[in-house]
């Protein structure tokens, strides 16, 4: 009876879900155009890299200029006052080039502009970490100081020159002499072939002079031990760790920025580059946002390779925020990104609240990794490593790490929560993560002292990541992160607004929470009443989308429909065909309860702290959508029939006076008279139903057993109304 109102409602409900929905927010794109660039200025406590590309030609020269004249602007803007800012050129080619085929007059600009007195109140540094030849020499000359690598080369730089002129010496040895950097015999001897050069050792020192030198020498003071270090016929070229140990030319060894940033005295989060100015970049953003599956990583893959091939893209902004979710999928997505060259399409990953687990893997396969201050990196997220993924993945991380100069270690420690990592320090100052393994691997071994292990349990912090320079810095917002790299705007790349929009709604908890409320209680309304009627349908409809939403999250698979399919048919079958609730209707439910658990989350059993955390988040969506089924069924039973409108489509439950009235009609009845009378079961008994008995068709009930529709029967039992039968072949054996 109560559920004679069961369409009572449905369009308030639904009206109610189209509400929520319209309420929902939606994310808008990030602009920034202001004109004061965050984080493109260097002081005492930080430094600015600003990449020399290599050969320097065409307009290299007035690139290199215009941001260093922004560097200086925004210094002044910032109001540091006298403190001199540091400025670092690093002198980096890609591929194979070395800087041979530098354009003369455009390296003499940019070393006449550095050599310049606009440039006095700024710390120029020329950072050499590979070989360097050609005229971008004499831009590095230009510099204050000269940082090199132990391997890197310089020198040669006349090398392709067929002429060599008067002026042009004459400018190399006026730039020597400005900085004081090289002694400028020694300088010549890289540009002119037939300058022999010797060092020379006296009472007052040591000398570096030609041979015209180094005969007037020797005619007006005593002379020591004569080295010869440019023969004649030669271009001088020198090692790093030569100008740095024998020449006291170079100031400090690094060989990366890791490195650099101990040599300049600055924290280790004080380096940041400059990038070219934003009308030169055609910028996008990707997002990686939610559960990582094959669906999410192709989508990313795909546009990606789009944007390049059709828009020239060559700013990528990969905006993270995932638990993870597939260690190969992360992995697969990793090995795209780091093979693009920063030169053709540079990577920005900007990790929003977290990127956990083998999201982490992505975002440190970027060559920047940006993080908002309260970002989590790595750690236990959605997706737990076996042994033999972890055996797998080592491999792949340590191409990635050698792709972009990052350690190993921390990618897989970050990743793999059993892997532990150490804190290594190098003749004092410099300072890598490694795991054993690498560390036993590295052929400079000895040279490194192991620390304490770091503790990555719960990933890494925005902070942690910034002092081990994993990431690049820390960014507020996305906007902050536009403006750092001079971005008026990021062109987001989607399938389609629409579609996005619907992920994106389908990714609230409440929504699966409310589908699942409305599915039950449509489900209840619909076994309540005989035929199917439009609950069923809702009910259906409410458990596909549910189920379609956890497809798109990344949560769901076959095997979570298939268990709810075959619950519900296991409990229609307990109640239709089976008398009684036994083992199919429990399990029926059982099944039911439990692929509506798996749907929500991507293991079956909780093996890491953010899976003992979202354990209860899933049973919490179950919970309250049967909770709130039952709140309903109340309301509906207790409020519904005093209501004017239920009045209209309901029957009422008597009341106490009428029931008790109709008892006292049925006292008054009496079928003393019909016992050991035959009949026909009229109806099936279950136990209860009708039988004709003779010409009257009246209430029976059977002994328990289930009898047949058209079974004779006979009266056993007679007491006032109440009547009970058996099938004649039970009665009359």
């Amino acid at each position: 009876m109560l559920f004679q109102t069961k369409r009572l409602g449905w369009l308030a409900i639904a009206a109610s879900v189209l509400m929520m929905a319209a309420d929902s927010p939606q994310s808008q794109p990030d602009k920034s155009g202001e004109a004061e660039k965050a984080d493109v200025k260097a002081g005492p406590d930080r430094a600015l890299i600003i990449r020399v590309p290599l050969p320097i030609r065409g307009t290299a020269d007035g690139q290199v200029k215009r941001q260093i004249e922004q560097a200086v602007a925004a210094h002044k803007n910032a109001g540091a006052g006298r403190e001199r800012p540091i400025i670092v050129l690093e002198f980096h080619g890609d591929g194979d080039q070395d800087g041979e085929g530098s354009e003369y007059e455009r390296a003499l600009s940019l070393a006449r502009f550095l050599a310049g007195r606009s440039m006095s109140g700024v710390r120029t540094v020329a950072f050499v970490p590979q070989t360097v030849r050609g005229h971008a020499i004499l831009a590095a000359l230009a510099c204050e100081e000269l940082i090199m690598s132990n391997e890197a080369q310089f020198g040669e730089a006349g090398v392709g020159e067929t002429e060599l002129d008067e002026s042009m010496l004459a400018a190399y040895a006026d730039i020597a002499k400005r900085r004081r950097i090289f002694p400028p015999a020694l300088v010549l001897s890289m540009l002119d072939p037939s300058r022999e050069v010797f060092q020379v050792k006296t009472l007052d020192g040591d000398s570096y002079v030609d041979a015209a030198a180094l005969a007037e020498m020797k005619s007006k003071t005593a002379v020591g031990e004569v080295i010869t270090i440019v023969r004649k016929g030669d271009l001088g070229i020198f090692h790093g760790e030569d100008l740095r140990i024998d020449y006291s030319v170079v100031s400090h060894i690094a060989a990366d920025r890791k490195a650099l940033a101990g040599a300049l005295g600055v924290p280790p989060h004080g380096i940041t580059e400059a990038l070219t100015a934003s009308g030169d970049w055609r910028a996008i953003r990707v997002n990686l946002h939610g559960r990582i599956n094959s669906r999410t990583v192709s989508e990313a893959m795909q546009a990606i390779d789009q944007q390049i091939r059709t828009e020239s893209a060559n700013l990528l902004c990969l905006h993270i925020n995932s638990p993870g979710g597939s260690v190969a999928q992360s992995a697969e997505l990793a090995n795209f990104l780091a093979s693009f060259d920063a030169s053709e399409l540079r990577t920005i990953a900007f990790v929003e609240q977290h990127a956990r687990g083998d999201a982490a893997i992505p975002a440190m396969a970027c060559d920047d990794l940006v993080l908002t201050e309260d970002a989590i990196l790595g750690g236990p997220g959605e997706a737990f490593i076996t042994e033999e993924q972890r055996f797998d993945l080592k491999d792949p991380l340590k191409n990635i790490a050698q792709r972009k100069s990052r350690d190993w270690s921390l990618m897989l420690g970050l990743v793999d929560l059993k892997t532990t990592v150490y804190r290594f320090t190098k003749e004092g100052a410099e300072e890598r993560i490694f795991c054993d393994e690498e560390w036993e691997s590295r052929e400079d071994r000895e040279q490194w002292q192991r620390g304490a292990a770091i503790d990555l349990t719960e990933g890494m912090s925005a902070a942690d990541a910034v002092q081990w320079k994993t990431a690049k810095q820390v960014a507020t917002s996305f906007g902050e992160l536009a403006r750092i790299y001079n971005v008026e705007k990021f062109e987001q790349v989607e399938r389609s607004a629409i579609v996005s929009a619907i992920e994106r709604f389908a990714s609230q908890r409440w929504l699966a929470r409310l589908l699942l409320f409305i599915g039950f209680f449509a489900l209840i309304s619909e076994a309540s009443a005989p035929g199917i009627g439009v609950p069923g349908f809702v009910s259906a409809v409410c458990f596909m989308l549910f189920f379609w939403m956890q497809f798109l999250n990344g949560t769901a698979g076959w095997l979570e429909v298939i268990l709810f399919v075959g619950g519900l048919a296991f409990i229609a079958l307990e109640v239709l065909a089976l008398p009684g609730f036994g083992l199919f209707g429990a399990g029926g439910l059982l099944m039911v309860l439990i692929s509506i658990v798996l749907a929500t989350q991507t293991f079956v059993l909780p093996r890491n702290t953010y899976q003992y955390e979202e354990l209860p988040k899933s049973l919490f969506t179950l919970i309250a959508g049967m909770a709130g089924t039952f709140v309903a069924v109340l309301i509906m039973r207790h409020l519904f029939p005093h209501t004017p409108f239920a009045r209209r489509m309901m029957l009422l439950p008597p009341s106490e006076e009428e029931m008790a009235e109709r008892d006292k009609r049925e006292l008054l009845a009496d079928f003393a008279h019909l016992y050991g009378r035959h009949g026909v079961a009229a109806t099936q008994l279950t136990p209860s139903g009708k039988a004709m008995i003779g010409d009257e068709l009246i209430d029976v009930i059977s002994r328990g057993e289930v009898v047949a529709q058209g079974t004779a029967v006979q009266v056993v039992e007679a007491k006032g109304h109440r009547v009970v039968i058996e099938p004649v072949e039970a009665a009359e054996g």
